[in-house]
């Protein structure tokens, strides 16, 4: 990990090496009761570092997490953070797991851990007491799942179409499957899916993994080249 200077672009700090190789998450900045950490994920560790001087301030085992702990799986997804703990959970046969910090830095323990949540790379998001998102039952199928994010426990998964990004805005879901580009504005609900309303983007090519972005009112969607933007509001 590494810190520039916004200005200037000079090399601020850089984090010692903990002897893994890179992946594809994105850091996220927590404050856990006055202690500010940067956390994300290497090939075999959960790590928290201090944003003011980069010093490696723990690390979690996360690859020995997992019942069969096979070294080669690929992490894409941003974890979540909320009071105090942190909620890692990636596809290709990974167990999601929630991490509890502790006050006086050391490594986080183990609060939960379930094998149904392993989103593949559309990601996940927290809305109220539940984490939505989708699971990896093969690189070509996946559903959707809903879980309680204090105990762990699996609310629903359900088929529709297959699996893809997820975002919220305004306390509403939105999700895209990767196969066919069908959007659904989704009403969060602890026990069944539930689709307000759905579309289907035609345009562009490939699979549809960008994940989209909202804005202002705006719904931003890329496939391929082809860049749509529907107004929300």
């Amino acid at each position: 990990m590494v810190a520039f200077d916004c200005t200037s672009g000079k090399v601020v700090w850089e984090a010692p090496s903990v002897g893994q190789e890179t992946m594809y998450v994105n850091p996220i900045l927590v404050d856990d009761k006055g202690i500010k950490l940067i956390v994300t994920i290497t090939a075999g560790y959960i790590i928290g570092v201090s944003p003011a001087d980069g010093k490696l301030v723990w690390k979690y085992d996360y690859e020995n997490a997992n019942p069969n702990p096979t070294g080669d799986r690929l992490h894409c997804n941003t974890p979540l953070y909320r009071d105090g703990y942190v909620l890692a959970a990636n596809g290709y046969g990974q167990v999601g797991v929630r991490i509890k910090l502790n006050p006086d830095a050391s490594t986080p323990t183990t609060d939960w851990k379930n094998p149904d949540i392993n989103p593949h790379i559309g990601g996940m998001i927290l809305l109220g007491n539940y984490v939505y998102s989708s699971t990896h039952d093969s690189n070509s199928k996946g559903r959707w799942i809903c879980v309680d994010w204090t105990t762990g426990k699996t609310m629903w998964m359900t088929l529709w179409n297959n699996k893809g990004p997820i975002i919220s805005a305004d306390g509403m879901i939105y999700m895209m499957e990767e196969k066919s580009g069908n959007v659904a504005l989704v009403r969060p609900d602890s026990q069944k899916l539930d689709i307000v309303s759905s579309f289907r983007v035609t345009k562009g090519e490939g699979p549809y993994w960008a994940h989209p972005v909202i804005d202002k009112g705006r719904l931003f969607i890329r496939h391929g080249s082809y860049l749509a933007v529907y107004s929300i509001k």
